[in-house]
């Protein structure tokens, strides 16, 4: 990134260069902060991946933030992801994941998954089916 100015009369002044010179890095992170913040609107915008409905996992006994984890692990997130998407940390996710696979009786992210698309494939027929 560069921001280039510049005078057609007369060169800068020491203090106008001290002056840049300071606000320099508050206009990198200004910069910075504007990329990231297109960056987060386009992807909100952006259609996300047609997975197990929320709905549906909370259909099987589960909280809305337990169907939220799971919604993302069915569709391969990590959990270091799914923290930053859902802004909690990732010892919440594993807090979630673990009630999650006593709810539906599961050992692991493999077989919560597994309920998870088997879930939205009884309630909404036509969504992809995964086998496990």
């Amino acid at each position: 990134m560069a921001i280039a100015l510049s005078r057609s009369q007369h060169d800068f002044t020491d203090s106008e260069c001290e002056l840049l010179t300071v606000a320099r890095p508050h206009l990198i992170q200004v910069y910075r902060n504007a990329l990231e913040f297109t960056d987060r609107t386009a992807s909100r915008e952006r259609p996300t991946a047609n997975g197990p409905d929320e709905r549906d996992l909370q259909a099987l006994g589960l909280t809305t933030a337990q169907a939220r984890v799971l919604s993302r692990i069915a569709l391969g997130a990590s959990t270091a992801q799914i923290a930053r998407e859902l802004h909690i940390a990732q010892r919440t996710v594993h807090k979630h994941l673990q009630r999650t696979y006593r709810v539906l009786d599961v050992a692991n992210r493999a077989g919560a998954a597994s309920k998870a698309w088997g879930a939205a494939q009884t309630l909404r027929p036509g969504t992809p089916r995964v086998s496990g």
